[in-house]
């Protein structure tokens, strides 16, 4: 019996061994996020100059409630106050090891979920601040931003506290909204063929219980070799519960971006039409095929209807579509060129465009109520923001003549579209031009 302490230790030892071996070959399986323990981004106060903004036109407060806004321009970060039109604090988005170095991370479109705030960045991190300072919580990458697609914003699941998001290297994933660490992942080539090239483009959504991602795969060398892989997961565990792999063929394209209303997903293929896919299952439930425009993309989605936005010869035609019927409630000609963007409030439709103008429409007939030009466009393009509703006020953010002037933030009156005070931000915008109003 004198040799039972050894061997028990070295059957322990085994034990603890093999435990490590296993510990070691499950991380290396899991998705490439790494989280160090200092986030490599960080914010600091702005410089006094930042801060000295400018009020255009003041009017008369009223008595609505404080409306707070978060405005990013470049790696600047504004909340403000829209009722006592005051900036509440600026912070900069740094590098945390050398704050001084030069070509500082940007921040895209913003998402307030509670006491934070998620935005990705033009170093393809996803970075979280709370809300009430601009101080970073946490830090993650992998984060896709789909270059012409900053403005999309990040898409929080509060119930779950989830942030889902694709990426090329690590497929169909969601991260704790809380710490940023990996909850699951999908590998979006499984079961493709071995050729087969992932390019995700869109921002995935999330409908009850399922997370909806739709992403162009192509096949092969050819120009037309582009389908789509329409993949629906559990959107706690990340389960594939079903998914379609469609063929685009012959000038058909996935128009940016994807939708999610009333259970049911909208789909633009350029060339083909508006699909209204059921989340639950992936059931094609309805579809419009679009003949003799051009064009087409969904300028927004609220309240069951996606607005759909097509080009017919020189006019803008906005469509609004029952998501759950696929019957088109009514349509609408807009004067004003280029890409809408369209927010629904409660006593209207609001589009803005890229023309410096920003429209209010009739929601049950897409009536024109008014309109307002905040920004005279000189026959070009005015890059401007999603409009924002707060209370008795629209928010939109403008950057100047083909973006050449500062970032103006624009308040309006929601019932005449009178602007009632505008504040100059810097002295240079951009083409993406993102706000938030939570």
């Amino acid at each position: 019996m004198p040799h039972q302490p050894r061997d028990r230790s070295k059957q322990m030892s085994l034990i603890v061994l093999s435990l490590i071996l296993l510990m070691g070959a499950i991380s290396a399986c899991q998705p490439s996020f790494h989280l160090p323990d200092k986030a490599p981004l960080s914010t600091v106060p702005c410089n006094a100059a930042a801060e000295q903004l400018l009020f255009k036109e003041q009017a008369q407060a009223n008595d609505q409630g404080p409306a707070l806004l978060y405005v990013a321009q470049h790696d600047q970060l504004y909340a403000i106050d829209g009722r006592r039109r005051v900036v509440l604090w600026c912070r900069r988005l740094v590098h945390t090891d050398n704050p001084e170095r030069r070509l500082a991370p940007e921040f895209a479109a913003l998402r307030r979920s509670g006491h934070s705030l998620y935005s990705g960045t033009s170093s393809g991190l996803l970075v979280a601040l709370d809300a009430d300072s601009g101080q970073v919580r946490w830090v993650a990458n992998n984060y896709s931003l789909f270059e012409d697609q900053d403005w999309v914003a990040p898409t929080v699941d509060e119930q779950r506290q989830l942030i889902y998001g694709v990426d090329s290297r690590v497929g169909f994933y969601a991260v704790g909204s809380v710490d940023g660490k990996v909850r699951w992942q999908q590998d979006l080539s499984q079961g493709l063929p071995a050729q087969a090239q992932v390019v995700p483009e869109l921002v995935p959504k999330v409908s009850g219980n399922v997370a909806v991602a739709a992403v162009p795969v192509f096949l092969g060398p050819g120009p037309y070799t582009g389908n789509v892989l329409l993949l629906g997961v559990e959107a706690q565990t990340g389960r594939r519960l079903w998914e379609h792999l469609w063929p685009l063929g012959k000038n058909l394209n996935l128009e940016k971006p994807l939708e999610v209303e009333r259970g049911v997903i909208g789909l633009v293929l350029r060339g083909e039409g508006l699909l209204g896919i059921r989340a639950i299952d992936g059931k094609l439930l309805w579809e419009i095929k679009l003949q003799g425009v051009s064009s087409p993309r969904l300028a927004g989605a609220a309240d069951g209807v996606f607005y759909l936005q097509t080009e017919k010869g020189e006019k803008e035609v906005l469509w609004a579509v029952d998501a759950t019927s696929g019957q088109v409630r009514w349509k609408a000609t807009i004067e004003e060129r280029g890409d809408l963007l369209a927010t629904v409030g409660d006593q209207a439709l609001y589009l803005s465009s890229l023309e410096g103008v920003i429209d209010a429409l009739e929601v049950k007939s897409g009536k024109l109520l008014w309109k307002q030009q905040l920004v005279a466009n000189e026959d070009s393009w005015v890059p401007m923001s999603w409009p924002i509703v707060e209370g008795n006020t629209v928010y939109v953010l403008t950057s100047g003549v083909e973006a050449r002037g500062p970032y103006v933030l624009h308040a309006v009156s929601h019932a005449s579209g009178q602007e009632e005070w505008a504040m100059i931000f810097g002295d240079e915008g951009d083409w993406i031009v993102p706000v938030l109003g939570a």
